[in-house]
């Protein structure tokens, strides 16, 4: 399959998953400030890239652990900060 092929099988479900992040983003945004929707960006960008290496279930378990990680990170930095 040529890389062409690759790019036109893109469906229905990189848009849905697209759409259930930004969702996600504004939520998250909404509760936890801009830590949030930081967290959701990185998740993405995780996901976008590692789908395309190793298959869409396991994008989307590196884009949650990589915004779960982000936003731990900056809350305990931001925590430190305050101290």
């Amino acid at each position: 399959m040529s890389e062409e092929d690759k790019e036109e099988k893109v469906g229905w479900s990189h848009y849905v998953i697209l759409i259930i992040t930004g969702i996600c983003a504004i939520a998250l945004g909404r509760l936890f400030g801009f830590l949030g929707i930081g967290a959701a960006v990185i998740g993405w960008f995780s996901y976008d890239y590692s789908k395309k290496k190793i298959g869409m279930l396991g994008g989307i378990l590196i884009g949650i652990t990589a915004g779960l990680a982000v936003y731990g990170l900056a809350s305990v930095g931001l925590l430190l900060m305050l101290d």
